[in-house]
């Protein structure tokens, strides 16, 4: 056996794949179908690229062996064709030139690989090879791609995807609730009975996917769905459960629509119950020392400015010693109120206990804090409240310090509410 045989790889990957030989010279030809059928899945031939072309465009081979010099239509002719209508499928060129000229055509054109005749059989397999590798990678990865499809069209759920905020994928649920037969027709809005989506109480038309982005400023926030006619509200039945997961080196959006059946909604209702204050609608303590936790975490990794504000109502036990616990609630819903409207979207207001409140500020420094905090003192003694002729609240802030511990944050904004009351209420202190 000699040297070059002891080298040539394993030709397994080539007994999956079928290839065409174009080759005028008819004593070539038999030579290679002869040497290489054993090796390979299935081995066609043809007299000149003309012919090749032809067979190419039937029979679809997976690697294409051809000659540079034929009649009728040459080997580079045909391989430009052939890479223009389909580039990933290998071409190696047979010569008996080493030409600069020709080299750097084959080149222009994309040959994958060329064998100088006459051709030796173990010079040629490892190029063969190689190609098969290739061929075998993109074969499978069309194959996993067709598998993830099948199990996203087979899902319950509703699953759409977004490349750089345009979609490119919804899967056959989606578009059989929707009632069209692909995704061209719900992208150039054509008509069906149900063509306006609501996401999170916001209306959009059916093709307008732009709020899918904006998703990605709530991570880990449940967001609502449903669909309707133009101008027309959401049916009872027409609820879903949005969630998206941003993947960042794609630049990929994948969105999922949860149906909400009664018995989930009935389980939202109970979560609900169990993380909102049910006087003021605002997050309980539980679920805002949630938020305070993950944004801490959040902190500790990426060291960004973290502030908590800690406000409660002056002489709030007068008001329900005086008027009564009816008009204390309804001052602390009304409060919640003001206090919402007037905080960013990325705030978190939570009932703290009694009439204490807890905002959570991320991205905020103290100074930033301290100042919204002098805005919402004035809007708060501004604004009118159920029964009673002015209502002012006594502020502390604290800006969470490089290695502290919550405890030792919350002690510090209670500290400065602290002394926001001891100095006279209705204003502000930093800790």
């Amino acid at each position: 056996m000699s040297l070059s045989q002891k080298a040539a790889p394993p030709a397994q990957p080539l007994s999956r794949l079928s290839l065409l030989i174009v080759e005028d010279d008819p004593v070539t030809q038999f030579q290679l179908q002869k040497q290489l059928s054993p090796l390979m899945k299935a081995v066609l031939s043809a007299a000149d690229g003309s012919e090749g072309l032809k067979i190419f465009r039937e029979s679809h081979p997976d690697m294409i062996l051809a000659d540079i010099n034929m009649p009728v239509m040459d080997g580079l002719s045909m391989a430009a064709i052939i890479k223009a209508e389909t580039p990933d499928t290998p071409i190696i060129a047979l010569t008996a030139h080493n030409e600069e000229s020709i080299l750097q055509k084959a080149i222009e054109v994309g040959i994958d690989g060329y064998v100088v005749k006459p051709v030796d059989i173990d010079l040629l397999t490892p190029v063969l090879f190689k190609n098969a590798r290739h061929v075998l990678h993109r074969k499978q990865e069309a194959a996993r791609t067709q598998l993830f499809s099948y199990l996203l069209d087979i899902n319950p759920h509703f699953i759409i995807s977004a490349v750089s905020g345009t979609v490119d994928y919804a899967n056959s649920t989606f578009m059989q609730f929707l009632g069209f037969e692909d995704l061209e027709s719900l992208l150039t809005g054509k008509t069906c009975a149900l063509s306006e989506v609501h996401v999170d109480g916001n209306r959009h038309n059916l093709c307008d996917f732009s709020w899918i982005p904006r998703l990605r400023d709530q991570p880990g926030m449940q967001h609502t769905a449903c669909f309707s006619t133009p101008g027309a509200e959401c049916s009872a039945e027409n609820f879903f459960w949005v969630t998206s997961r941003y993947f960042p080196e794609l630049d990929r959006d994948i969105v999922t629509f949860t149906d909400i059946t009664a018995l989930e909604r009935e389980r939202v209702q109970l979560l609900y119950r169990a993380t909102t204050d049910s006087l003021t609608g605002v997050s309980n303590r539980s679920k805002l020392t949630d938020y305070i936790h993950a944004e801490h975490a959040r902190f500790k990794r990426y060291k960004v400015p973290m502030s908590l504000i800690m406000f409660d109502i002056d002489h709030f036990k007068t008001i329900n010693d005086t008027l009564g616990h009816a008009v204390g609630d309804q001052v602390l819903a009304a409060l919640a109120d003001v206090v919402l409207h007037s905080t960013r979207d990325t705030d978190m207001l939570g009932r703290w206990g009694g009439e204490e409140f807890m905002i959570l500020a991320p991205l905020t420094s103290l100074e930033d804090a301290r100042e919204f905090s002098e805005r919402l003192r004035e809007t708060i003694a501004a604004s009118p409240m159920p029964g009673v002729p002015q209502l002012t609240c006594s502020f502390g802030v604290a800006e969470i310090r490089k290695g502290e511990s919550l405890d030792s944050l919350f002690n510090r904004v209670d500290a400065a509410l602290y002394r926001a009351k001891n100095n006279g209420r209705n204003r502000v202190e930093t800790a």
